[in-house]
């Protein structure tokens, strides 16, 4: 490849984007543009030679989210200590390389309206823990979040407020904080420590303040006011699960995923007087349920033997009833789902490492029993670890 007038490879968003705090100044540009000559110089005087990510074979499995859609045809994920975004429509990736004082990236989470991604990083120097959000479009970070002085653990888990304003973060065992930040003044506005793991988070779409984590043992709605967090138990220890996922349904309802193959319905007129409502008991014949998205019809979910299915909702006193159910021809089990924000496309990460795509867009033409309802993305992947 030709190099640029720089001497060094040009960095558009759509084919490549390296690790900026800002973009140049206008000053900066306007010395640009004063001064051909010295750039067509430097471009005549380089001689070697210029690489650039092409292509990611496989991708890393984060702890809160693997896969997620940045529009209707492109999916975001991480490789190694770099984020890829895949358009399978065009078979093309672009990637947010990080520099050499990123170690490891180890979770991130897309805003609502599809424009930033905030990534959980752990540095080189200190093993320091820091979120950095960037913006899509113009591929620069646009915001940091220090953690130096708060916690030495990786954030595991994250996650926007629909407007975009919050970001809740949770650390990694044996400190387990919550965290809520405002993103527009960077500033800290609560934070508690908590006794159990946390392996989701997420903020009510409809309020900022709400919000709900679940892990293995627990699951908690949490209110935050007056510069402090407090929980509430919506189940009252009616019974023992092992929590998987949750996805926010409505401001009234929400539906979490369990371990038992149960669903659970929250449901109540505000975070203080919710609770549980029903259980759709054996959703995937008494096979765990490891994700779960929220759609305007209803909601869908998947888990283990490759089991897929689409719930939608009622207003009565069921809430929802199961439209269809399909299942993987290889059974491989499916530990995340992404939907696109037309409501249209589903992926489909599954457990060797492999994306699959199922088109909801024709749920109600297919055949539950169709082998071929699931076509593999055309991206290539490995599932064990690289030695030669």
């Amino acid at each position: 490849r030709k190099a640029s007038p720089r001497g060094l490879v040009s960095k558009p968003f759509g084919l490549h984007m390296m690790e900026e705090d800002k973009g140049p100044g206008l000053e900066e540009k306007e010395k640009e543009k004063e001064e051909p000559v010295g750039q067509q110089r430097v471009a005549a005087d380089y001689t070697g030679t210029s690489l650039k990510f092409f292509h990611a074979l496989g991708f890393k499995q984060a702890p809160n989210k693997t896969i997620e859609h940045v529009n209707d045809e492109s999916l975001v994920y991480l490789v190694g200590k770099h984020v890829a975004i895949f358009n399978y429509e065009n078979k093309a990736h672009r990637f947010i390389l990080k520099n050499t004082k990123t170690a490891q990236i180890v979770a991130f989470c897309v805003s609502s309206n599809r424009r930033y991604i905030a990534l959980s990083e752990r540095l080189v120097d200190d093993g320091a823990i820091q979120v950095s959000v960037y913006n899509f479009n113009t591929a620069t970070r646009v915001r940091t979040l220090s953690f130096a002085y708060l916690c030495k653990n990786p954030v595991v888990a994250l996650d926007f407020s629909r407007d975009n304003k919050y970001l809740v973060a949770v650390t990694q065992p044996p400190d387990v904080y919550i965290y809520l930040w405002q993103l527009d003044k960077a500033r800290l506005l609560g934070m508690v420590e908590v006794n159990f793991a946390c392996t989701r988070v997420s903020i009510s779409p409809w309020a900022h303040w709400k919000l709900c984590t679940t892990g293995t043992d627990t699951l908690r709605i949490w209110h935050f006011a007056d510069k402090q967090m407090k929980a509430m138990d919506p189940l009252q220890k009616k019974k023992d699960y092992r929590f998987t996922c949750h996805a926010w349904f409505d401001d009234e309802k929400m539906v979490v995923g369990t371990e038992e193959g149960d669903i659970l319905i929250l449901a109540g007129e505000n975070d203080r007087t919710m609770e549980l409502k029903k259980t759709l008991q054996g959703v995937h014949e008494q096979s765990a349920i490891w994700s779960i998205c929220a759609i305007g019809r209803g909601f869908v979910c998947g888990g283990d033997g490759g089991h897929f299915t689409l719930y939608e909702r009622t207003y009565d006193g069921d809430y929802f009833q199961r439209y269809k159910r399909f299942r993987m021809q290889e059974k491989q089990c499916i530990v995340d789902i992404s939907i696109s924000p037309n409501e249209e496309n589903v992926v489909c990460c599954v457990d060797n490492n492999e994306m699959v795509f199922f088109s909801l867009a024709n749920v109600d033409v297919m055949k539950s029993d169709d082998l071929s309802n699931f076509k593999p993305l055309p991206i290539g992947f490995h599932s064990d670890i690289v030695t030669a």
